[in-house]
């Protein structure tokens, strides 16, 4: 698990994401070698991320998030799939708004 204010190293990120029927696979850039923790997010009130409310794969205790998926990369590594399931709701209380993605 990193410490606090660890510096951000990659991203990834999608528009839209239907997760209804399963996981989905979201394409991400990170810099450098060594071992990365992954957190996600769901951004289901189109708000931001971690916002109240949205789903994570971070779990809270108290005012941490505890990032539980982690990924290795060798020097000469160049890509790897992690899985980082959304497991809790970001506490607080959401945005009452109405949202759908648009339509393709």
């Amino acid at each position: 698990m990193p410490g606090e204010m660890v510096p951000i190293s990659g991203f990834g990120s999608a528009g839209c994401v239907d997760i209804t029927g399963g996981p989905e696979v979201i394409t991400g850039l990170v810099v450098g070698d060594g071992t990365f923790y992954v957190a996600t997010a769901l951004d289901d009130f189109n708000v931001e991320a971690f916002s109240a409310g949205s789903l994570t794969s971070a779990v809270f205790a108290g005012q941490s998030a505890v990032l539980n998926d982690e990924v290795t990369f060798a020097p000469t590594q160049y890509a790897a799939t992690v899985q980082a399931p959304l497991r809790t709701v970001v506490p607080g209380s959401p945005p009452i708004v109405g949202y759908s993605c648009p339509s393709n």
